[in-house]
């Protein structure tokens, strides 16, 4: 069977660095802190939506986009770590024969980086970013089109 997983949120634990980025944005940008819960509350959108759903209206995501994409990566290298028991899971996956893929909302830049981070490169087959698509849906109905048997594990509404 091919398992295809959402990254953030659901192997990757993407709230301490998203948390982090953000608090290291708004310092930057002389903003006050935002409430924890509010970047959770946003964690699994795309970027793009993601920043606007946090920013002050005086502030356009478009401004400091490429700065929190930075923050992010910087956060991910040096703190970036697994749900515990998913390097387990994944090999007990892989040795009953199922074929494990990839699908995110973050760029194939930002996947690489928590993959290479995590050490779990390896055990997936493909990976792929809902950025190269229209949506998740769009990436999944691509992947299915081979006729595999498939199941999707995430953590979110747009992973359903």
């Amino acid at each position: 069977m091919l398992i295809i997983f959402d990254l953030d949120g659901t192997l990757f634990q993407t709230k301490p660095c998203d948390i982090a980025a953000v608090n290291h944005l708004f310092e930057e940008l002389e903003l006050k802190k935002i409430e924890n819960n509010v970047i959770i509350n946003n964690i699994g959108k795309r970027t793009s939506e993601f920043l606007t759903s946090i920013l002050p209206d005086n502030i356009k995501q478009q401004d400091v986009c490429e700065r929190f994409r930075k923050l992010e990566r910087i956060e991910v290298r040096e703190n970036g770590i697994l749900f515990p028991g998913i390097v387990d899971l994944i090999e007990k996956l892989l040795l009953k024969g199922h074929i494990l893929n990839i699908c995110s909302n973050g760029s194939l830049e930002y996947i690489g980086i928590v993959l290479e981070k995590t050490g779990i490169t390896k055990y997936f087959s493909k990976v792929y970013s809902a950025k190269e698509f229209s949506n998740k849906a769009e990436v999944i109905q691509t992947i299915s089109s081979n006729n595999h048997k498939a199941v999707v594990i995430g953590d979110t509404i747009s992973d359903i």
